[in-house]
């Protein structure tokens, strides 16, 4: 209903500064009627393009509709930036979001990162994959609540993977980490 409305009045203006223009038009053309037929198709071509520009920008400022911004059109399905993706190597003394150091539309793999002393927030599951470090964390909770034993190693969908990383000190929040049993007895010689 709200459109219907606003595109009404828009044609309402227009129709307004349309008779302005032509009432303006009349009174200039009794002026130019004593001129040649050449003089007066050249003025004319000028006047139709000044209404036109001036029909343009009454109605924008009328209007006061915004440009439209590319920025605010559908998204494809593309990869779309849906985080604060963070590239830095080391990170020391921050909170950060586990998620942020996931390259938007990239594998689920965090990889050659060193982190001490921060805050990793969740909610994620993680798995570790090789070469990674985990020295005097702690958990969010009890330490046994954020792991999930899985039988043999094997590919796990839907969490993120840790290769080739360091995490010291570092206090984790609603992250999970899911391993074997043999991986998980591994990784909480990590925590405090």
């Amino acid at each position: 209903m709200r459109d219907w409305l606003n595109r009404r009045i828009e044609g309402l203006l227009d129709n307004i500064i349309f008779a302005a223009i032509v009432a303006v038009g009349a009174i200039v053309w009794s002026l130019l009627s004593q001129l040649s037929a050449p003089v007066v198709f050249v003025i004319g071509l000028a006047a139709f393009a000044l209404i036109l520009f001036i029909l343009k920008t009454t109605r924008d400022i009328l209007s006061k509709k915004p440009k439209e911004n590319k920025s605010n059109t559908e998204p494809s399905m593309s990869v779309l930036q849906s985080h604060a993706y963070i590239t830095d190597t080391y990170i020391r003394g921050r909170a950060i979001r586990l998620i942020d150091l996931l390259a938007p539309g990239a594998r689920p793999i965090i990889s050659n990162r060193t982190i001490e002393d921060c805050e990793i927030r969740g909610p994620a599951m993680i798995t570790l994959l090789d070469g990674v470090t985990l020295a005097d964390n702690n958990f969010d909770g009890d330490i046994n609540s954020p792991f999930l034993e899985v039988a043999e190693p094997r590919m796990i969908v839907g969490a993120i993977g840790l290769q080739d990383c360091v995490f010291r000190r570092c206090r984790f929040i609603a992250i999970g980490i899911i391993g074997t049993s043999e991986q998980i007895e591994q990784i909480k010689k990590g925590f405090t």
